[in-house]
């Protein structure tokens, strides 16, 4: 079974309000339409997230990582795009967890979280910490995966308090 529409829904919105988002209407419906079908309803947490600079949906259940975006098929046009979906085993132990921080030039606080799930392509979870120029301060849902995925395969970050 795949995530309901609500929640596909949702995703989809939080997808198009990513800063590196752009998408027109037709690659939207697109999106949405490739959650509700490649999105398992066994997934545990689910964001929008630029993974390896591209905007994208991130899922996990209790063992795989899923990741759903979309690939241009011809820029600027209405020729729509590429549904792209990727499931990658996530064993707990086996997960090698980088994170790297940075500051834009507009003072935003920058992670990027790399997690090397074995011998597989290791994807990057770009997410903002505090956002300046306008935006809210505070961590992004990208944020809030990035650590759940985190712990999920054994590793809390240093900087993280501790949770009752």
């Amino acid at each position: 079974m795949s995530v309901e529409r609500e929640n596909a829904l949702d995703l989809a919105n939080l997808w198009v309000e990513l800063p590196e988002a752009e998408a027109p209407g037709n690659v939207y419906g697109q999106m949405m339409n490739a959650i509700r079908q490649l999105v398992p309803d066994s997934v545990t947490m689910a964001s929008a997230a630029i993974v390896d600079g591209v905007p994208s949906i991130v899922a996990f259940d209790d063992d795989s990582l899923f990741i759903v975006r979309l690939e241009t098929t011809e820029a600027g046009t209405e020729a729509g795009a590429e549904v792209i979906a990727t499931r990658q085993p996530l064993r707990p132990g086996e997960v090698t967890v980088e994170l790297r921080e940075s500051m834009t030039d507009r003072g935003g606080h920058v992670r990027d979280w790399t997690f090397a799930l074995g011998q597989q392509t290791a994807p990057t979870i770009r997410a903002y910490v505090a956002r300046g120029d306008g935006w809210a301060d505070g961590p992004s849902d990208s944020e809030r995966f990035a650590r759940e995925l985190a712990r999920k395969v054994g590793w809390r970050a240093p900087f993280e308090r501790e949770r009752p």
